[in-house]
């Protein structure tokens, strides 16, 4: 039974099959899926593909080189190391397995989920929103733990005549920026307004000289993403640049960036830049804590995306161009810049990072970066042992080992046990084959 069949098994319609496997990025653990062809060289795939592959780009741009991404990775870094801690000294295990987070730990999934939003989409496959009805924007607070927490809500109308709120957050932001950057590399991308065409639609009536303005709306949105509210900031940066008549986004983030700073939990504020650089530092150290490989590539991309490099190649790239698109070449400057993580294809096509030890001359495809692969692994045994898994099917199985001779019967159940594979030598300090483990 292939994807799309096990999608379907589980009442999942066509229409969501197909925006599920065109792509998708596995934050924390940088790993994009395309479900087109993928080569270093973008120019020789097509435009579609190309497309795809920049919307799943950002995201992986999200995750490292803002600091909502860092700061969330942190977090779930922080509850794979637990759940090792945990389940090593257990004789039992009770699948899916509910971590026992610290109260710290516990406040910081709840500001995150808060901070996230709206993130439920697969009731509103399909729905168009009524670009002829404003979107309302109703600002709020939720507590948490204590603490008010701003949210915005927005009400939003369908062509249909029915109505929903939904929170405005980093979810709609992140895929709302992806899509966008995406039109300027595919314009006949396709998407779905919730949550992809959110931000954009939400202009047209509140602040209309922004609706057509596309490079502004990515940094505004890409801006909001350094704050630990983003929906609220994302609000905050179109309600100036519309009272300012601001049209130039790069300089807009700039200000923001440089102007605005971050109260850490000690009551001290900190400029963005520095607290950004200190998430840094703490991204690699959680990592460094969780792999057995040296950090490798994941080190070199880290130091790169440091705001104090003052490097945004992402975003200056969108000024340096004379049209409402992006060059190929420019495209592909970037991913040079800023690195490729694990790809795979639909069609079993792989993409390792390299190694940073070799001169860029002496690299060849099987030089893989072990830190890449090893954090991959982890991330297979974190979703096999936290999450409700169709078939209890090891997620490796269906992009890495099926039909070949990694494929064995305990791909579905015990994945541990068998013959060798990564889940065996991933987990093999849990010592699984050891306990009574049971769904």
């Amino acid at each position: 039974m292939n994807i799309q069949e096990k999608l379907l098994s589980l009442g999942v319609s066509e229409k969501e099959i197909a925006s599920i496997l065109r792509g998708a990025y596995s934050t924390s653990f940088f790993h994009i899926y395309t479900a087109g062809d993928f080569n270093t060289d973008l120019s020789l795939i097509s435009q579609e593909d190309r497309g795809t592959f920049i919307h799943e780009y950002i995201h992986y741009w999200q995750n490292i080189g803002t600091l909502w991404g860092l700061s969330s990775s942190i977090l779930r870094y922080e509850m794979m190391l637990k759940l090792k801690e945990e389940i090593a000294v257990l004789d039992e295990v009770k699948l899916p397995y509910s971590i026992s987070p610290t109260d710290r730990m516990k406040h910081l999934d709840s500001m995150f989920r808060v901070g996230n939003g709206f993130f439920n989409d697969r009731q509103f496959y399909g729905l168009k929103i009524d670009q002829n009805k404003r979107i309302e924007i109703r600002t709020g607070v939720k507590n948490v733990e204590g603490k008010n927490m701003p949210v915005i809500s927005l009400n939003i109308t369908f062509e249909n005549d029915a109505t929903d709120t939904l929170e405005l957050g980093a979810y709609i932001i992140k895929e709302s920026m992806a899509a966008l950057y995406q039109s300027l590399v595919d314009p006949d991308a396709m998407h779905d307004d919730i949550p992809y065409n959110v931000v954009k639609i939400l202009c047209k009536h509140n602040y209309p000289s922004l609706y057509h303005n596309t490079k502004l709306l990515i940094c505004c949105c890409h801006a909001s993403l350094f704050s630990m509210t983003p929906g609220e900031t994302l609000i905050m940066l179109l309600a100036k640049a519309e009272k300012e008549k601001i049209a130039d986004g790069m300089q807009l983030f700039s200000d923001y960036i440089d102007q605005s700073t971050i109260t850490t939990p000690q009551k001290k504020s900190i400029p963005i830049p520095d607290f950004f650089d200190e998430r840094v530092n703490d991204f690699l150290e959680m990592l460094d804590r969780n792999l057995i490989a040296p950090l490798d590539y994941i080190k070199t991309v880290l130091e790169r995306v440091r705001l104090s490099n003052k490097m945004l190649p992402l975003l200056t790239v969108l000024y340096e161009e004379k049209t409402d698109c992006i060059s190929i070449e420019n495209i592909n400057t970037i991913v040079g810049w800023l690195g490729i993580p694990y790809i795979h294809t639909e069609n079993n096509g792989y993409y390792f990072p390299a190694t940073a030890k070799k001169l860029p001359h002496q690299i060849t495809e099987n030089d893989a970066s072990n830190d890449v692969l090893e954090l991959i692994a982890q991330e297979t045994m974190y979703e096999f042992l936290t999450r409700e898994m169709p078939y209890h099917c090891c997620p490796l199985y269906r992009w890495m080992c099926k039909n070949t001779s990694f494929s064995k019967d305990e791909c579905f159940g015990t994945p541990w046990l068998g013959a060798p594979c990564t889940f065996t030598i991933i987990s093999s300090p849990l010592e699984l084959d050891k306990k009574n483990v049971h769904w």
